[in-house]
């Protein structure tokens, strides 16, 4: 049982290590404001996300879902598995750190795009008020051909 842990949290791991690539990526996205990018990126964010919840129903599978008596088991095991364990905590705790980051920065982002989408509605507004847009132009041309 031990080594099909160690196995299980090792996929886990390599699963999170992606994960944190992909939240690292995510964050130079924001900062260069590529919206596909980021959409892209958030898809395979959310595609890792699925995979890491099939390798923890495994291992929860392995305790009939009693995350407690897991819980205990790493930690009375000593070496590898409680290593793997603890490089996995490690990993979700900087990945929470640069998940608020970048929902500071995306909430930020957005607040911008709505400015500039009320920006431009009052652009249009004005420009029609002026009759630069929506009015055909239905003044004709009188052209003298009797010259």
């Amino acid at each position: 049982m031990s080594n099909e842990i160690r196995s299980l949290l090792q996929e886990k791991l390599d699963k999170i290590k992606c994960f944190y690539k992909c939240t690292q990526d995510i964050t130079r996205a924001i900062e260069e404001e590529d919206s596909e990018k980021l959409l892209e990126l958030l898809k395979n964010r959310q595609e890792i996300i699925k995979e890491i919840e099939i390798v923890d129903n495994n291992l929860h599978s392995l305790f009939n879902g009693d995350f407690h008596v897991f819980l205990k088991k790493i930690l009375q095991c000593n070496g590898e598995i409680k290593k793997v364990y603890n490089n996995i905590l490690k990993f979700l705790n900087k990945i929470q750190e640069m998940d608020e980051k970048n929902l500071v920065r995306i909430k930020e982002l957005f607040t911008k795009i709505n400015e500039d989408i009320s920006h431009l509605k009052q652009t249009g507004n004005a420009l029609k008020g002026y009759g630069f847009i929506g009015k055909a132009s239905y003044d004709g041309a009188f052209i003298d051909t009797k010259k």
